[in-house]
């Protein structure tokens, strides 16, 4: 595999990050994507160009990554405009999405996606120029909030166009005068709740399919990473640290550069399914029920499901998402044994344990070297972990320590600045 001979779409890896966000909660499933078709219907009928049609498309898929809980996440969508801190969210995402050169566009886009009209007021804030495409996403957001899932979607929409008129003047002429436009048309709203006709969700509509390589998806993962762990202050750092030991474990294990930089990502993104786990859950204080257990469990099938949707990722998702199977078959979700696990796979599970044991949590100290192997041995003599894999663990295991703690301190730094971000 040669980074140059990787061709990933922006498109398809926004997709796939935007279906890990909607898997919060039943109640608010799908948002990004509809909120997605409804700004490309809204720029495509105000004649933007397919660039910036395919901009919004990608924004709105996008517009609501910096939300951290379920919670948060219904307040948000209660159709309350005067909500308490309601741009936070927005600026949270902006700011981890524009690390990245190709996200810079709707990052932006992102980042005033609350922001009013108020009579052309809302066209510039604090000096700066708000994309109108910022002002597309508010009006798509709203009109999907107002949406009664359980109702026939036509049958309800003069009630939807009543309450947008209510509130016109949050929103741009230019964007309310397509939703007047497009509102009278059934297609529009059936295509809202029942297709996906946008750019993301639809490669037959896109003008050009952005291609990455590899170097790219490490930055990008790396984003992604962070959208999904900060979520909590105790999986704040896990995954930069799993994700820095992995990679240095195959490293010393012999796989070549580009290997290593596949492994990078893939622990970056092998916790992606925990969008599916509340945050409540992962920060309760007491034991947790069996039903809540069987729940938190279920991340690794999530994070297979979604990466499984992009052929290119085949080998990150392989090697990230089953680092909870086991040798003698009794892991989860899909009961491997060692005829099936890759050697790649191995490493994660081996990283995987090794910094949940040795990292702090805020409940806890980490735990000293010779605790952290006597575990990890007992795991391999059950069956659970590979011997070979852990006895190179053992004999670097200072060198990894280090490796994982320079991490997961330069993790910790970006949490504290993200956490500080005010409305």
């Amino acid at each position: 595999m040669k980074p140059e001979s990787m061709n990933l779409s922006l498109f398809d890896l926004v997709r796939c990050f935007a279906s890990a966000m909607d898997l919060v909660s039943s109640v608010v499933g799908e948002h990004q994507r509809r909120v997605s078709c409804i700004a490309y219907r809204l720029a495509s009928e105000m004649g933007l160009s397919e660039k910036d049609q395919e901009d919004v498309s990608l924004a709105g898929a996008m517009h609501d990554c910096g939300v951290f809980s379920l919670q948060e996440k219904l307040a948000l969508m209660s159709a309350d405009s005067d909500l308490p801190n309601i741009h936070r969210h927005a600026e949270i995402g902006y700011r981890a999405l524009k690390k990245f050169p190709a996200f810079e566009r709707f990052a932006l886009i992102i980042r005033y996606h609350h922001l009013p009209w108020h009579n052309g007021a809302g066209a510039e804030k604090n000096g700066e120029r708000v994309p109108i495409e910022s002002h597309i996403i508010h009006l798509a957001d709203r009109i999907d909030t107002f949406i009664n899932r359980k109702e026939y979607i036509i049958g309800q929409t003069d009630d939807i166009l009543r309450r947008v008129q209510e509130r016109s003047d949050d929103f741009a002429p230019q964007a309310l005068a397509a939703f007047d436009s497009l509102q009278h048309r059934e297609f529009f709203w059936l295509d809202v709740v029942h297709g996906a006709p946008s750019p993301v969700f639809d490669p037959s509509m896109r003008s050009s399919d952005r291609s990455l390589g590899l170097s790219d998806l490490e930055v990008i993962s790396r984003v992604f990473c962070q959208l999904m762990d900060f979520r909590s202050h105790f999986t704040a750092t896990h995954s930069s640290g799993v994700a820095a030991t992995a990679e240095a474990l195959a490293r010393l294990c012999g796989f070549s550069d580009v290997e290593c930089q596949v492994m990078r990502v893939a622990g970056q993104l092998h916790d992606l399914g925990k969008f599916a786990i509340p945050v409540e859950l992962l920060e309760k204080p007491a034991h947790l029920t069996d039903e809540e257990f069987r729940l938190i469990r279920s991340h690794t099938y999530h994070t297979n499901r979604i990466l499984k949707t992009i052929p290119e990722l085949n080998v990150v998702n392989a090697w990230g998402s089953l680092h909870h199977e086991k040798l003698n078959g009794r892991g989860y979700p899909f009961h491997m044994d060692d005829l099936e696990l890759s050697e790649g796979s191995r490493i994660m599970a081996v990283a995987d344990v090794f910094t949940a044991l040795t990292e702090d949590r805020p409940y806890r100290k980490g735990m000293t070297r010779q605790g952290t192997l006597d575990i990890m041995k007992r795991m391999a003599h059950d069956g659970a972990l590979d011997q070979n894999i852990l006895e190179t663990l053992e004999r670097h295991f200072e060198f990894l320590e280090s490796i994982r703690i320079k991490a997961q301190e330069a993790e910790a730094m970006a949490y504290y600045d993200v956490s500080q971000v005010q409305n």
